[in-house]
């Protein structure tokens, strides 16, 4: 599984840090591994002292950490081969009342139109939510709760029809520079814009991770 950016302060220890993580995502921190990982993929470390503090494992920014559940009572779902499966005959499934094929069935009686494909978007999608809000607002762009300001409202043809939001983010967690397919929205630097639905958007005070005593 691959989780939403994090953000941990160099002096927490790694002990403070696999609490954290227990309380996300449910691995005991008892039984956690932490290896750190650089941005090519390569391993650095095992960061298995929990008294020491992150910086002392010299990490850098993109670098990840991995979680090993060294729990010896977790299934481990990446090799179900062994797991005893319950089969069933093609005359008996059909049989039953209670499969999710007949609840198919009962429903497209019920709505024929059911499984045809969704209709296209309309060019006008979202355009109530975004001119509710203005260039210039602070922002928490979601997956990932990354922050960053408002630079542009409308329309992107290059993308999909509907209504978009160009954020400049705090943080270099974008996919471009403003501009898409070769035209451009907004001016910011390489990595640091992003274009996303005004649905995927919370407007608020929302100051820099940095400048925020709350969030470090």
């Amino acid at each position: 599984m691959t989780a939403m950016e994090l953000r941990f302060d160099p002096e927490q220890t790694i002990g403070a840090i696999k609490n954290n993580l227990e309380r996300r995502f449910g691995t005991s921190a008892e039984y956690m591994l932490l290896k750190l990982f650089d941005e090519s993929g390569q391993l650095v470390c095992s960061m298995s002292d929990n008294d020491k503090q992150l910086m002392n494992y010299s990490p850098y920014d993109y670098y990840t950490i991995h979680i090993i559940d060294m729990d010896p009572t977790t299934v481990n779902f990446d090799n179900l081969e062994d797991v005893p499966k319950y089969e069933i005959s093609e005359e008996s499934y059909n049989s039953r009342n209670d499969t999710f094929r007949k609840f198919k069935e009962e429903q497209m009686k019920k709505n024929p139109d059911l499984m045809k494909p969704k209709k296209q978007v309309e060019d006008n999608y979202l355009e109530q939510e975004a001119m509710e809000i203005q260039v210039g607002n602070r922002c928490k762009v979601s997956p990932g709760e990354k922050r960053g300001t408002v630079r542009y409202v409308g329309k992107v043809p290059e993308a999909q029809p509907g209504y978009f939001l160009g954020v400049e983010l705090d943080e270099p967690l974008g996919k471009n520079d403003g501009s898409i397919k070769g035209t451009r929205y907004f001016e910011c630097q390489p990595s640091f814009g992003v274009f996303v639905r005004p649905n995927a958007v919370e407007i608020g005070d929302f100051k820099p991770y940095d400048e925020d005593p709350d969030e470090i």
